[in-house]
């Protein structure tokens, strides 16, 4: 493990990983990096954790990784990444967390991250400048689990989006200008356990809406602009739990007493 964070640093020097072949963790983090290249860590060929968190790197350049096949964590959150080449993360087979957070992406390239569909788990999109995911942007993506895509401006997020995350578990989309959900986000989630709304401008949930999440654990809604939903719009079920998180202490009672209403009948 090397920790070589709050340096200044533009390009990774090449002599850490040629004097530690057998690092496994590496932290450059906060070290003004501004480019990395397919020299900068090829000779870490054992490499497992790279945090190159809080620099200025903007472009992800064509196989950048691929001498680091044993990598699990890569994180690049809080950068100025706006590129990733069509074959950044090509090598990178055992890849299971991928941290984009914090960036300046405007779009979601499937070519890019197509190299990563057999090993990701976690994938943090959040507090990007995303517009729109493309028709079945995620699918063959069959071990994610986690997705984070909030604080993206969406102005639009396609039906299929979600389709192919069959063992998707936590899907966090607050903030991202969402007025109206598409039921058809969820037609192939149903394992969904965690979905986050907050900080949107949804007005209302039809009746029915999350009937397909029958796993559904945890439900953000707060801070939306008006709640006008009625919780009937859930499943009665005596096996469903809801934890409705709401900012206005008024609301949660208020939520709380309605629920009491719909649990009753199912005892």
């Amino acid at each position: 493990m090397v920790y070589a964070s709050s340096q200044n640093t533009p390009i990774p020097p090449r002599i850490i990983c040629e004097t530690f072949p057998n690092l496994a963790a590496y932290y450059l983090e906060s070290s003004n990096v501004q480019r990395i290249t397919p020299n900068s860590f090829v000779s870490c060929r054992n490499l497992q954790n790279l945090y190159l968190n809080n620099n200025e790197i903007q472009t992800i350049p064509n196989r950048v990784f691929s001498g680091n096949s044993n990598l699990l964590s890569l994180i690049l959150g809080q950068n100025q990444i706006n590129t990733i080449m069509p074959f950044a993360f090509e090598g990178l087979e055992t890849l299971s967390f991928l941290d984009l957070s914090l960036n300046q992406l405007d779009t979601f390239d499937r070519l890019a991250f197509s190299q990563l569909q057999s090993s990701l788990e976690t994938l943090m999109l959040n507090l990007n400048q995303i517009v729109t995911l493309p028709d079945l942007g995620f699918s063959g993506f069959s071990r994610l689990s986690y997705l984070d895509i909030g604080f993206n401006p969406f102005v639009e997020i396609p039906g299929n989006s979600f389709n192919g995350l069959s063992n998707l578990l936590s899907l966090a989309l607050d903030g991202t200008n969402i007025r109206e959900i598409n039921p058809e986000w969820f037609a192939s989630i149903p394992g969904l356990a965690g979905l986050y709304l907050y900080r949107n401008s949804i007005r209302s949930l039809p009746i029915g809406i999350f009937n397909n999440l029958e796993g559904l654990r945890v439900l953000g809604l707060d801070n939306n602009v008006r709640f006008y939903f009625l919780l009937r719009i859930l499943t009665c079920s005596c096996m469903f739990l809801l934890v409705l998180t709401c900012s206005c202490f008024l609301l949660f009672v208020l939520a709380c007493f309605f629920l009491f209403l719909i649990v009753l009948p199912c005892s």
